[in-house]
């Protein structure tokens, strides 16, 4: 057991294994989408994709109505990303245990994405660094990623909401821009990715 939080390329094998099999079916993607709960799968699995496909893009899907990150930051300039972490470890310096803000039961059910404050691991990797695993962030609301997470269940799929969170502008993306989109997918007990 490797806690992701702590280990943030923990999951560069998955990553590397993506790249291997898309290679070998001969899928070059223009972009990737996941989500953030310790970050592993952003540094460990898209990043790593971006870096065995140049020039594709990396990005993150929130939900609308619990953001922890701010779609307006320019992500490529560290000093600003850095600046903006050690503010967000503000937000866990002032409470003994993480803060508690009260959701909707509905999105109760987008766990683990954090809700309030992004990792506070991560933060501090952040903080010291000013690398984000991601060229840009996108909200996504509740009610796009729960029809689509419907789908899927009435496809007989067995994906979470965040998969579905993810899905949601991946779809979109492919859609509009006939691209090809690579979305992290969890399975329902959010243990499998």
């Amino acid at each position: 057991f490797v806690d992701q939080a702590l280990h943030v390329k923990a999951l560069a094998h998955v990553g590397n294994r993506v790249v291997q099999d898309l290679k070998a079916l001969g899928i070059r993607p223009n972009a990737t989408v996941g989500v953030m709960a310790s970050g592993g799968c952003l540094h460990g699995i898209q990043k790593v994709v971006a870096r065995g496909f140049p020039g594709t893009e990396t990005i993150l899907a929130e939900h609308t109505e619990s953001s922890t990150l701010d779609p307006n930051l320019d992500w490529r300039d560290k000093e600003a990303v850095k600046d903006f972490a050690r503010k967000q470890l503000l937000g866990y310096r002032k409470h003994i245990s993480p803060p508690v803000v009260a959701l909707s039961a509905q999105s109760l059910r987008f766990f683990p994405i954090h809700v309030h404050l992004p990792n506070r691991l991560w933060l501090e990797y952040v903080a010291l660094t000013g690398e984000v695993p991601f060229d840009r962030v996108v909200k996504v609301t509740e009610d796009a990623a729960l029809q689509l997470h419907e789908r899927l269940r009435e496809a007989g799929l067995n994906y979470g909401l965040t998969t579905a969170m993810a899905l949601v502008p991946a779809k979109q993306r492919a859609e509009e821009k006939d691209e090809t989109v690579v979305a992290v997918a969890y399975s329902k007990d959010q243990t499998t990715t």
